[in-house]
């Protein structure tokens, strides 16, 4: 019943004969103003690549962002995201009672404090061979990479092998 900011949105059709949709969304409908504090990745479903899409659960709790999920060379599906896990709500809160528009926008008060950018946010791949979940444990693809996300663009090979692209703060 209310609004929700979202970023992205990756698309691949499942087994299932749907289409699938990894996006990140902003917890308690703040804006996207709040993606370090707030951004988590849901899974959405619909019957055309186009939409409209209905959201199906939480794949990835605060803080996740910018998923990628690509086909691997044996059907699994493989996400790339960027990851700071560590809670199921968000730090700031666009939906109080008797405060704000709870319209997917961001106001004064909203976020207790200001985000502390010296928090550092790693690069995770995961898979699953059902786009409806069981996700393997995120592994880190950078261990000694410290900064922030990397916006990683991935595409796995039919031989199994990674071509990607990323930015390096």
């Amino acid at each position: 019943g209310h609004n929700t900011s979202s970023w992205g949105g990756a698309v691949l059709k499942g087994p299932d004969g749907h289409y699938h949709m990894w996006a990140a969304e902003m917890t308690e409908h703040c804006g996207i103003g709040t993606w370090q504090q707030n951004s988590r990745v849901i899974h959405a479903i619909s019957a055309t690549p186009g939409g409209s899409y209905t959201r199906q659960g939480v794949t990835w709790k605060v803080f996740s962002h910018e998923p990628e999920v690509v086909p691997g060379p044996d059907g699994e599906f493989i996400m790339f995201f960027t990851a700071d896990l560590r809670s199921d709500h968000g730090e700031c809160n666009c939906c109080r009672p008797d405060h704000g528009p709870c319209d997917g926008s961001t106001g004064a008060g909203d976020c207790p404090q200001l985000f502390s950018s010296t928090r550092g946010s790693n690069s995770y791949m995961s898979w699953t061979m059902d786009p409806n979940g069981n996700w393997s444990q995120p592994v880190k693809l950078f261990p000694n990479y410290i900064g922030s996300d990397t916006n990683f663009a991935p595409i796995v090979l039919k031989n199994g092998s990674l071509v990607a692209m990323w930015r390096h703060w």
